[in-house]
């Protein structure tokens, strides 16, 4: 590692020394249990929101949350 000129933050740190990691295997079942509970995957965004929000009553800002993770974009085929 190299000296940048100021302490390493921990965001930083992570950059330089590690990367972007895949996310876990449990996170990863995690989205693969609310994509199940929304219906299935290949939905459009508005369908899976819709889905989430009317037929398992998750709160509208935790599926805005979830609808923002490239790795639920990516399961989905949204892009």
């Amino acid at each position: 590692m190299t000296w940048t000129g100021h302490t390493l933050c921990k965001t930083c740190y992570k950059q330089v020394n590690f990367g972007a990691r895949p996310p876990s295997q449990s996170k990863m079942d995690s989205y693969n249990r609310v994509i199940a509970t929304a219906g299935a995957s290949g939905m459009s965004e508005e369908d899976f929101r819709a889905s989430l929000v009317n037929n398992a009553s998750f709160a509208q800002n935790d599926v805005n949350a979830l609808c923002a993770s490239p790795t639920v974009r990516q399961m989905m085929g949204w892009g």
